[in-house]
């Protein structure tokens, strides 16, 4: 054997050795890589998620106009759609000439009520007089001034006069009790009358639907001249500017994760170009799989074994929208601090900030009761 074939057998044995060795240290590299407890929580099974609000009709009728068209945005408060108010006017109408019949009608029970009064102090006076005629006749059918059937007949006249009394009076109570001294505003009947005058006007109100908050139409599925009726789907609002983060970890990610976390967020729409950062708001309360339409049953067949997935919800600043503005349903790659650690609970309350229509409903009845007001004016002076 040459020198040279025992030279290329070495260097063969001594690249062996090398690649063995090198291949074990990466072996062993991963494997106390992988046993370190890691600080961060990594899914790109996570999307921009956000409210769907469906615009719905609380009156029925035809669609007269419609002022919006998807993609466009609108404030709380902007007119979507009228509907013809035609129905409405007619309604308005009856319930107007109503209330005047009931007005006039309890005024003239008011009346009848001083008629009853007068009566009653009339047949006192009658009473009175019936009384006095008969003490002058007593002791005439003695001496034989009065005949007995004089005597008779004015006792009687005191007695049928005292019983009008009696009916007359319980007459006048039975009406004061249907018609206490009060307002003429505050009359069942009246009452009764201007409420149903107010359900119309407040009709009118509602015929022209409103959106309930800021944000973006999608789905518009109504055309002008359709007829709708009350909860069906019109439109979609979506506000985008309070979206947030719906992220699927696997289990096994949770066991250090809690709400309070900071987080930082990429989306595939920027990439590495903007990040985000949010906060953990709360992770759900069981696995998707749970909370599916078909949920699994793993009592029966074959079972096999799947890590699950459990919705977190993480918050991002509203402010951050501004100038890198999502769509819900978007892609994105979150990252969780899991090491960082907070005593306080989230503040749900961020998610929920410009909820109410309180404000705006309130504006509503104060327009329907000004309405009310200057009518029942008109009928009463």
């Amino acid at each position: 054997m040459t020198t040279q074939t025992l030279s290329n057998s070495s260097k063969k044995k001594r690249n062996i050795i090398l690649t063995s060795f090198t291949l074990i240290v990466a072996v062993a590299a991963g494997i106390w890589f992988m046993l370190l407890p890691t600080t961060q929580q990594q899914t790109d099974d996570a999307y921009v998620a956000g409210q769907q609000v469906i615009i719905t009709s609380q009156e029925p009728g035809t669609i007269d106009s419609i002022n919006v068209e998807d993609t466009q945005v609108v404030t709380q408060g902007s007119e979507l759609l009228t509907l013809n108010r035609n129905k409405l006017a007619l309604e308005q109408q009856s319930a107007e000439a109503n209330l005047k019949a009931t007005v006039r009608q309890v005024q003239s029970n008011y009346i009848k009520i001083e008629q009853l009064k007068a009566q009653i102090q009339a047949e006192k006076i009658a009473y009175k007089q019936a009384k006095q005629d008969y003490n002058r006749r007593i002791g005439g059918d003695k001496d034989g001034s009065v005949l007995p059937e004089v005597l008779a007949h004015a006792k009687n006249a005191v007695n049928i006069s005292a019983q009008n009394i009696v009916v007359l009076n319980k007459q006048l109570e039975a009406s004061e009790v249907l018609l206490p001294k009060e307002q003429l505003l505050d009359n069942p009947q009246v009452e009764a009358a201007i409420s149903t005058l107010r359900k119309v006007y407040l009709a009118q109100v509602n015929s022209t639907i409103i959106a309930p908050k800021g944000g973006m139409i999608a789905k518009r599925a109504v055309q002008v001249g359709q007829l709708i009726q009350p909860g069906q789907a019109l439109m979609t609002l979506v506000p985008l500017n309070n979206v947030w983060i719906e992220a699927n970890f696997k289990e096994t990610q949770l066991t250090d994760m809690q709400a309070g976390q900071p987080v930082t967020i990429t989306s595939d729409l920027y990439g590495s170009k903007h990040t985000y950062t949010g906060v953990v708001a709360g992770i759900g309360a069981g696995t998707g799989s749970v909370f599916s339409a078909i949920p699994a049953q793993n009592a029966t067949g074959n079972w096999i074994k799947v890590i699950q997935r459990v919705p977190v919800r993480i918050y991002v600043d509203p402010v951050q929208f501004k100038t890198h503005p999502l769509r819900i349903g978007m892609s994105m790659k979150v990252t969780v601090d899991t090491e960082s650690t907070t005593n306080q609970p989230f503040d749900y309350s961020v998610f929920t900030t410009d909820e109410s229509l309180a404000n705006i409903t309130q504006q509503h009845l104060q327009t329907v009761d000004q309405h009310i007001d200057t009518f029942v004016h008109q009928i009463t002076l």
